[in-house]
């Protein structure tokens, strides 16, 4: 998983730097990595 999240934030920061993509594709892809956060740390509470 922790692949996955450096991967969508990485696509993420190209997206906002780059002027190829309207808001709506980069909300879309904030809200992926949201989501894969909360993921993340839901099923890591008991160890953080």
């Amino acid at each position: 998983m922790c692949k996955r999240l450096e991967e969508l934030r990485d696509k993420l920061n190209k997206m906002l730097v780059s002027d190829e993509y309207t808001d709506e594709e980069i909300l879309q892809v904030s809200q992926r990595l949201d989501k894969l956060v909360i993921d993340y740390y839901e099923s890591h509470r008991n160890q953080i």
